[in-house]
């Protein structure tokens, strides 16, 4: 048994009972919340039907009592909810080993990706040792290194990818009764339906990583035969070896894009990201206040203004009548006189 097959097999041996064991945790955590909760559902959906607050269709209250009674027995046990689960899994797992056998050919054991990482980095090895014998000392312990560095770091990532949507989907139904119950009201529903579009999405991991690698391995694999491992005179004649390697590494860190951009998953903010997030709406909010501020201040003083320029009409308009007047009686004294 190779490295990365004794790892993950060690990893699948610990994980096997994770997930019941943290459900039945989560569960009796919750206590009575659960049945309370449900209580209220209830409680709620039959106010509504005698008030008529949001109109509800026969179907509609009909649909929400069943909802409830499969919560109850089936979300929130624990034997239900892992057939449903293991029914999944099981089949996603089908399809990625019927598309391990497609794509990896002869050189790819059907199911067992592990197996065929371990034959690859094996091959890998006994090829680069043929190919750094006709080189000196120093090319030859240069070479060493860059090759140990190399296997060890593709053994690393195709390991942590194979476990790591096991991990994850481990995880995933452990807090499952959380959002389970969750998804009992309304307003809390899209709580649950992330969590199931994320365990969906770890779910995928096995598939697409089935998909790339073994791929990848038959071509490489198939690339590397090619190659003559008796002619090697210098360091530049170890280039093909190193770019096989260094394409591997590269396919297996794009396999999380890949997983991403198939389930439709947003990929999670990092701080930074959001506090620049934040900076930016606190910016165009405070400019929009700015120029709130500016339109209504500018609003303010063009109606202080109209007000001005009214009031001095009416006093000129006063002014005028009044020396009118005046002339008038000036006028009729110095005619009577």
């Amino acid at each position: 048994m190779g490295v990365i097959e004794d790892f993950v097999g060690r990893a699948q041996g610990q994980l096997d009972d994770v997930a019941q064991s943290s459900f039945g945790a989560v569960l009796d955590g919750m206590g009575n919340l659960t049945a309370v909760m449900a209580t209220l559902a209830v409680v709620m959906l039959g106010v509504n039907m005698v008030l008529q607050y949001r109109p509800m269709t026969a179907s509609a209250i009909i649909v929400t009592f069943i909802k409830l009674i499969a919560i109850g027995s089936i979300g929130l046990v624990w034997g239900q909810f892992n057939m449903i689960s293991s029914a999944v899994e099981s089949g996603i797992n089908s399809i990625s080993a019927n598309l391990l056998g497609q794509f990896g050919g002869s050189e790819v054991p059907s199911n067992n990706l592990a197996a065929a990482m371990d034959t690859f980095i094996a091959d890998f090895a006994d090829k680069a040792n043929q190919v750094m014998e006709p080189m000196g000392w120093m090319a030859g312990a240069i070479m060493s290194v860059v090759v140990f560095i190399s296997m060890g770091s593709l053994a690393a990532l195709a390991a942590l990818l194979l476990i790591f949507g096991k991990v994850m989907v481990t995880i995933y139904l452990g807090i499952a009764p959380i959002f389970i119950a969750l998804s009992m009201f309304e307003v809390t529903k899209d709580y649950f339906n992330r969590w199931l579009q994320g365990a969906v999405s770890y779910m995928l991991y096995p598939l697409v990583t089935a998909v790339m690698l073994g791929g990848l391995i038959r071509i490489v694999m198939g690339y590397m035969d090619t190659l003559n491992t008796t002619m090697t005179e210098s360091i530049s004649d170890f280039i093909p070896f190193i770019a096989c390697m260094v394409i591997m590494t590269v396919c297996t860190l794009c396999i999380p894009m890949i997983v991403s951009s198939l389930s439709g998953m947003i990929m999670a903010v990092t701080p930074t990201q959001a506090a620049l997030a934040t900076a930016g709406v606190g910016g165009a909010a405070a400019l929009a206040g700015r120029k709130l501020a500016t339109s209504a201040a500018a609003r303010a003083a063009t109606a202080g203004a109209k007000k001005v320029a009214s009031g001095a009409q009416n006093y000129g308009d006063l002014a005028a009548a009044g020396s009118r007047d005046l002339a008038t009686r000036i006028a009729a004294r110095s005619a009577k006189y």
